[in-house]
């Protein structure tokens, strides 16, 4: 406290036990308080620091009297009557913000998906594997020919979604899940449906994928590796009551361009034929002939 003589004289309280005192005299000098109980106004004063005041007590708020609560009542003439209350105007409310993505919950929901589409297509016979979402800038996802993640006592095999393509529309989405799920199936019973490393999708591939309501289109270098919805394929999520919708997507920096390689001069000597290439602009001297090099681009 600043002002030591604010309190002087006055009662204090005890912010923790409520114990109310009388200040009845201060140093200044020595920053030191002496009070006494309330209630023993004669009683030996106590002294305490100044600082300890500050952290412990407060001043005693002495209850107002009834004449200084009571209310004069106005003279008849300053009577006014009450003012009409201007309309309240209510502010806009403010636009709700939509919570951050949370992958788990993405990653949850391509769980439950999985074991509707494995219930609808696969008599729930397929093994549940680990799903991930990471990047795969040149695919929509791929399905691991082996258990790749292990435990001591057992192996899961892994369905990757492409981050980059995550945001894509929830039957599209689920499209490519089915199509990993019948690279599963395939594996699962040893039902040869790629060649070239997993690359080239084969005709079996293609039949699978089509006895499971997607539509398999055919490119020279992958074979029958793009799929898509169909109508059947759509109805059966909403039957399913399937619901997916992912706002993000990741995206990947773009690669810088390279720039142009300079194309080398090329400098010879008109006499022994000495070659020289730089891309600098130069002025050479044949070192043997003692002749200035031509250039010749």
């Amino acid at each position: 406290m600043k002002d030591m003589t604010t309190v002087l004289n006055k009662k204090i309280v005890n912010k923790e036990t409520n114990e109310v005192r009388l200040v009845v005299k201060i140093d200044e000098e020595n920053r030191k308080i002496f009070s006494v109980p309330a209630s023993e106004p004669t009683a030996e004063p106590t002294c305490m620091a100044a600082a300890s005041y500050d952290r412990r007590w407060r001043l005693c708020e002495e209850p107002a009297t009834e004449e200084q609560t009571a209310a004069e009542p106005q003279p008849e003439e300053l009577v006014t009557e009450p003012q009409p209350e201007e309309p309240k105007t209510e502010a806009p409310a403010a636009e709700d913000k939509p919570e951050p993505m949370k992958m788990s919950e993405t990653i949850t929901a391509l769980e439950n998906i999985f074991d509707k589409l494995n219930a609808i297509y696969f008599e729930g016979k397929l093994p549940r594997p680990v799903i991930t979402v990471q990047t795969t800038p040149k695919a929509y996802g791929h399905c691991s020919t082996k258990k790749i993640w292990k435990s001591e006592n057992e192996g899961m095999y892994e369905i990757n979604l492409g981050a980059e393509f995550i945001n894509r529309p929830k039957e599209s989405t689920c499209a490519t899940l089915l199509h990993e799920m019948v690279h599963l199936f395939c594996t699962e019973n040893e039902i040869a449906d790629t060649c070239q490393n997993g690359r080239y999708h084969n005709k079996t591939f293609k039949a699978e994928c089509e006895s499971r309501d997607l539509i398999v289109e055919y490119d020279r270098a992958n074979g029958y590796a793009h799929t898509s919805p169909t109508d059947a394929f759509k109805a059966k999520l909403a039957e399913a009551g399937v619901d997916l919708s992912v706002r993000f997507a990741r995206v990947m920096p773009k690669a810088k361009a390279k720039a142009e390689r300079e194309k080398a001069h090329r400098y010879v000597c008109s006499v022994c034929g000495q070659e020289v290439r730089t891309t600098s602009e130069l002025s050479l001297i044949c070192g043997h002939c003692n002749v200035t090099m031509d250039r010749l681009d």
